[in-house]
């Protein structure tokens, strides 16, 4: 029974990744990230001690660059 289970938990996980969505050709483009407002924002943390993580890194504006 309990290998059962551990099959159809395992199914379950195998087919999730596979329903995840490949990323677009613009998620991946890295001249659309905006290095000198990062570049601010890190001087600005490292005044006051703090190490910033990028989790998702500001993007220029489409019509303004």
């Amino acid at each position: 029974m309990t290998h059962r289970i551990l099959a159809a938990l395992a199914l379950i996980a195998l087919t999730g990744c596979a329903a995840l969505p490949a990323p677009s050709p613009q998620a991946l483009r890295a001249d659309d990230i905006d290095l000198a407002r990062m570049a601010a924002i890190e001087r600005a943390a490292a005044l006051h001690g703090v190490k910033v993580v990028w989790v998702h890194a500001p993007r220029r504006n489409a019509v303004g660059g």
